[in-house]
Formats: structure tokens, sequence, C-alpha cells
């Protein structure tokens, strides 16, 4: 295997005492006594036994990742990647994989096989569980001679390593609140942890918003490297009545507004109803939703970042935000006479409001034309 032997050393806390390795970054401790380092720091490690024969790898990815068989799969493929990255592996098969209750945490455990460069033929054995806003990987590697060996090492890594920062309790759904709005949040979306604030402030380059100062965040943490966004911002491009009638113009100031020239490269928007109207569901990419949703103040523009694979998903999480947003009393939309009159004269010449103001005018004008007409001549006496 594709192993350098290399120290790092963290300043603040990474101690060695009796084989005890604190991660403090990843929230754990490994009891690795007997075996020999070659790297280490806050958030990671990786040594062998000590005859060479197994290798043991622990690191962790940012976010709080719900251990299920639903997500199984992702994880399958970050570890598939980091051993094709890592360890040139070719040929990752995995034989199995299960959630399971080890040491009270919910954990996935999973075997693969792999060909290593020369033709040489190796086990991996994978765990994953979740510490507070962090998940926390356990892997073992050898040669297929040894995978028993890699197995009980995997076995024995679990069960003496000790979780200094337990996962934070968190409840799927609910609502993401602002000083102006909330929305119903999806099944699987949440707000950040406090510790997944800073992860999750570095997703925001993924969207299109420019002014994040004043936005509201959710999160779908799905599998490593694999975590949704929900930014929703005030302040978007100034629309004015949206509906039926209106929205193929006012979707189009949406798009100019947020993509500039690009807006022309884009799909049409979708409209999509609300509790206060219409508002425009907008697709800016595979995996990238955007809806723009009117108030008395301006437009909220909520973006939705996902992964290009699950891009049904992303446009679902979008519409089901669009459908639950409401507001609060202050930003309620209000719109003026005026500019109900102008939509109005612009979009439905036909209302019967518009219909019966025009018979209004016209039969004004006729009055005073029949009054112009009607009145008597004046005689002008000749003069001699």
């Amino acid at each position: 295997m594709n192993i350098a032997p290399l120290l790092v050393l963290s300043a603040a806390a990474a101690t060695e005492q009796d084989g005890a390795y604190e991660l403090p970054d990843a929230g754990v401790r490994l009891m690795l006594p007997s075996w020999h380092m070659s790297r280490w720091s806050d958030w990671d490690f990786r040594g062998r036994s000590g005859d060479g024969g197994v290798l043991v790898s622990a690191w962790y990815t940012p976010f709080q990742t719900t251990i299920n068989a639903e997500n199984a799969e992702g994880f399958r493929e970050a570890w598939k990647a980091k051993l094709e990255q890592d360890e040139h592996a070719s040929n990752v098969s995995f034989t199995h994989s299960d959630v399971a209750t080890i040491e009270g945490r919910p954990t996935l455990r999973a075997t693969a096989t792999m060909e290593l460069p020369g033709g040489a033929r190796a086990v991996f054995e994978g765990a994953a569980f979740a510490t507070d806003g962090r998940t926390v990987h356990v892997a073992t590697y050898a040669i297929a001679q040894n995978a028993r060996r890699a197995t009980t090492a995997l076995e024995n890594a679990l069960r003496d390593l000790a979780v200094t920062k337990p996962a934070a309790a968190v409840d799927d759904g609910g609502k993401l609140e602002h000083e102006l709005f909330s929305f119903d949040l999806p099944e699987g979306w949440r707000v950040p942890l406090k510790s997944e604030e800073f992860d999750a402030s570095g997703l925001y380059s993924r969207t299109g918003a420019m002014d994040t100062s004043k936005c509201a965040a959710a999160i779908r943490p799905v599998a490593p490297g694999a975590t949704d966004l929900l930014l929703a911002c005030p302040g978007g491009p100034a629309l004015t009545i949206v509906d039926q009638y209106s929205f193929e113009d006012e979707s189009m100031v949406f798009r100019s507004g947020l993509f500039g020239k690009a807006a022309s490269t884009l799909p049409p928007a979708t409209p999509v109803e609300t509790h206060s109207g219409m508002g425009i569901l907008q697709k800016a990419n595979d995996g990238l939703y955007v809806v723009g949703l009117p108030y008395s103040e301006g437009t909220l523009v909520a973006w939705v970042a996902g992964d290009k694979g699950r891009d049904a998903e992303a446009a679902a999480s979008a519409k089901s935000i669009a459908t639950t947003w409401t507001l609060d009393t202050a930003a309620q939309t209000h719109h003026s006479f005026g500019a109900v009159a102008a939509h109005t004269l612009a979009y439905r010449p036909t209302h019967p409001v518009v219909l019966m103001a025009a018979a209004m005018m016209l039969g004004i004008l006729g009055l005073f034309a029949k009054l112009i007409f009607a009145r008597p001549r004046m005689e002008i006496p000749p003069t001699y």
C-alpha cells in the first residue's frame, strides 16, 4: 500500500500516552497501544500493527450524518474514492455492509476487496459513526491472507476508542426561522448545529448568493462529501405582482436579476403556488435550484444546492419550501391600488373592471362631446 511515513503533530492538543491518540477535531480518542503511528494530527491518524501486517486509519468528514441503511451507498462510494486516491487501489468491490449498534453508537460497517499496484489482492474493513457535528471513519487494510486480522483489528479499535464529543441530538424537519420569514423544512433537512456552522458557511459558494450576512441556512447531510444546502436570503430582484398573467415577464426579471446575460441560457421557470400567491421556481443547473418569493419589501431568494446526481431531490426540496413559507406580519405582501391597477391594465385588458372603467371613460367623453356640440351658436350681428 501507498504509505509514506509522515508525522503531523498539532501544537494544540494531539498528545499520545500509553497508545492513546487524541483526535480533538474529530471528537475521539483512539486506544492503540501495540500499534506504530506513521501520521497523527488533530483530525486524523494512520498507523500499522507491530509486524506491519495490518494498517489502520482514522479521519473525520464535516457534518453529523445520520447513520442508516439509506445512506450506506453514499458511504461506500466515498470510501471507494478514497481507496482509489490514497491507496491507488483498483477493482474495489464491497462484499458486505450493514448498520449495527457498537458500544451504544449506530455504526455503519462495510467490507471490500481491492487490487493494489503490482496486482496484490487486499481487503478493506471500514466503519463510520457520528460525533458532535462530525462523521468519524475508522478503517483497517491488509493483504487478502490477513483478512481476518484486519476484521479483528477494526473490531478492537471500535470497542476500545472513546468518544470525547458525543453526537448531538438532531431532529429532521422542523422550521428554518428568520426575522422576516420561516420555512417548514422537508424530511432530512435541519438547521446546522453550532459545531457545523463554519462548515455550512463553506457551502454558500455553491449558490449565486452575493451577500449572505442576512441569510438563513439549513443542511441535509447525505453522505461524506455530499451535504445539500438551503440558503434563504432577502433582497432579491424587485418584482411586482406575480400571477398566471404576469409570470412570464416577472420570471424573466427574476432570472436576469440573478444571472445577468446567462439568464437567456436557462430553461423556463416554473410557477409554484404559495400561501400568498405565486412564486418562481428556476433551475440554474443540475442539482441547483432557486426560488423567488415576492413580499412587501422585496423578493426572498431561496437557493437549494445539492449533488448533480440528485437533481430530482433538489427540485422537490425547492418546491416544498416554496409552498410552506410564511411571512412575518410586518412583511406581509400588500399591493398598492396603483400597482394593482397597472397590473390589471397591462395583463388583463378584458377584465370586467377594465371594461367598466373604459365604458365609463367613453361615457364621460361622449357627454363632454355632446355638451360641446349642443351649445347654441353665437350669432354675430352684421356691421354696416
